[in-house]
């Protein structure tokens, strides 16, 4: 048979220059042969090391600062490296969820997997570094309790630590995009009463993750996981007083 005649699945495309580049350039940044902070060489020192035209090196570079990757410093030589990013990470995830029409209801169900599953793993490991990150993060909501912005932040962070103690990269990042979506969410409601605000109830938040501290040092896996889930459960329920669950992610709004 003819190969003109050969049923094909896709049509072949071959890269251009400036893609190819700046794949090379990502490939040293990813494995840290490139590092953030480092300046990369000047235009004229990176044609000549590369054999290419000025265009092809500033769509290459174009490519590298779409992706969060380089800055373009201008008026000044040599882009800098900026080195991958776990919030612009989560950002990007954020906006498939978004363009996939994933609900808010969506997003606070992932977290309630995701969160309980790290809070027995900490217990089970009992791993001392991570009780001290967990007991700075709970001292630090401790000096915030009467005030509801600053109490927020050092609540949210603390729910972002119990994931990141738990050493799973994969879970902590899409912990930090739930985090993000959570925040804006929030942010959007703030004209919203909602019962859930205010020192007792942010006394009740602090003494909720005080207990799941205790189980994570005594040790009881099973306990943290438990208590932390039906933590979340209560908390998820304030969020939703605010925000309709069946109401589409966005994060692209001003």
């Amino acid at each position: 048979m003819d190969i003109a005649d050969a049923p094909t699945s896709a049509v072949l495309r071959i890269p251009k220059a400036g893609e190819t580049l700046a794949a090379d350039l990502r490939r040293r940044i990813i494995r840290g042969q490139l590092t953030a902070g480092d300046v990369l060489p000047t235009e004229s020192a990176l044609m000549q090391h590369y054999g290419v035209a000025r265009p092809t090196l500033r769509e290459a570079f174009r490519i590298l600062e779409s992706e969060s990757l380089i800055e373009i410093r201008r008026g000044k030589a040599g882009a800098r490296v900026l080195g991958p990013s776990r919030d612009v990470s989560a950002r990007f995830m954020g906006m498939v969820l978004q363009a996939e029409g994933a609900t808010v209801g969506e997003v606070l169900d992932a977290r309630l997997v995701i969160e309980p599953h790290s809070a027995g793993h900490i217990a089970r490991t009992r791993d001392d570094h991570a009780i001290q990150v967990l007991r700075a993060a709970l001292d630090a909501e401790a000096a915030a309790l009467s005030d509801d912005e600053a109490f927020g932040s050092a609540s949210a962070h603390f729910h972002q630590v119990v994931v990141e103690t738990a050493g799973n990269r994969a879970l902590a990042l899409m912990a930090a995009m739930i985090e993000g979506i959570i925040a804006r969410t929030n942010t959007e409601a703030m004209s919203e009463p909602l019962d859930g605000h205010g020192p007792a109830n942010h006394r009740r938040a602090h003494e909720a993750h005080g207990r799941l501290v205790s189980l994570v040092e005594a040790g009881a896996a099973a306990d943290a996981e438990l208590q932390w889930r039906q933590h979340l459960q209560v908390v998820t329920e304030l969020h939703l007083r605010r925000i309709d669950s069946t109401r589409i992610v966005d994060l692209l709004t001003d």
